[in-house]
């Protein structure tokens, strides 16, 4: 960026800054704001719905999560069937591994 481009941009940031009213510091903002007791048990009411409905999303997401795991594992646990006897004469390729037992039946 040449010098002219920036001399521009910093002409107009401070043009922006001249133009901004004089801001009043945020914190005596703050500190005037007052809650009623009134407002303050709705809002704890509205939070402790949102908590309710978000953990029976949970509990649901667990329960579907955990009947996929159980149908995971139990086609894990199905034994593979045996490979035909080979013989010398009708010579086949060897069984496949079997994906539960990391072994060959």
């Amino acid at each position: 960026m040449d010098t002219e481009t920036k001399e521009q941009l910093l002409d107009r940031f401070r043009a922006y800054l001249d133009k901004l009213p004089e801001a009043t510091p945020v914190e005596s903002a703050e500190t005037d704001r007052r809650t009623d007791l009134y407002s303050l048990f709705a809002e704890l009411a509205a939070l402790k719905n949102e908590v309710r409905l978000e953990s029976r999303q949970v509990k649901t997401a667990l329960d579907e999560f955990r009947a996929v795991f159980e149908t995971l594992q139990a086609s894990q646990m199905k034994p593979c069937k045996p490979a035909k006897s080979n013989s010398a004469a009708n010579w086949t390729a060897p069984a496949p591994r079997c994906p539960n037992s990391g072994g060959r039946r």
